[in-house]
């Protein structure tokens, strides 16, 4: 059986990933309404709003994230890449390192050709200084690619929440427009119907 590759095999739109249609676009506001009642129309409407606006909160945390990781990563990248350059200098590295918010510590880090690097989840693994750079510079490069990623599916949800409320006010406008007329269609009927009454009640002389 062939294997499918990882790439076919991932969403390319912001609408797949995210996992969320497209907004409804009303070319022809008549032809869309005829046959439909306004309130299940506006009713299904708020329903996808509700939701657009639950992913676009979602995808802006995950965003903040990712934008707050990637300077962390870059920050490591530099410190590894500063001890494969320096290697060969001298037997230790003086260097300040933060211990908490407000707290800076000076330490003497002994070259050993190797670091160790935060995973993830409480763990930390041992690397020589070329597989924590390579390691360092694939993740900085996912980390980049990911936010680029929330990036466009940010605009992508900002977007389908301007036409849903474009497209409300659209249908809130039409069902007032058509109640309006009806009644003023309903007044007019009734106003026509009064002269023929009065003129049936009046007696001959």
């Amino acid at each position: 059986m062939e294997e499918k590759t990882a790439t076919s095999e991932q969403p390319s739109t912001p609408s797949e990933r995210l996992g969320v249609p497209d907004a409804l676009f009303i070319d022809n506001i008549e032809e869309h309404m005829e046959g439909k009642v306004a309130d299940k129309v506006l009713e299904q409407l708020h329903e996808g709003y509700n939701k657009y606006k639950f992913v676009e909160m979602r995808t802006r945390q995950r965003l903040a994230r990712i934008i707050k990781k990637i300077p962390e990563i870059k920050q490591s990248l530099d410190t590894v890449e500063y001890l494969i350059r320096t290697r060969d200098e001298s037997e230790e590295l003086l260097t300040t390192f933060e211990m908490a918010d407000t707290l800076h510590v000076t330490a003497a880090v002994e070259k050993n050709g190797t670091v160790c690097l935060w995973l993830g989840a409480g763990c930390m693994v041992e690397y020589t200084y070329d597989d924590a750079r390579d390691l360092l510079r694939k993740n900085l490069d996912t980390a980049t690619h990911t936010r680029d990623q929330f990036e466009e599916e940010l605009d992508f949800v900002k977007d389908q929440i301007t036409t849903t409320e474009v497209t409300i006010a659209r249908v809130f406008n039409w069902d007032v427009a058509k109640r309006r007329a009806a009644k003023a269609a309903a007044e007019a009927g009734e106003e026509e119907e009064k002269p023929a009454e009065e003129g049936a009640s009046t007696p001959a002389t």
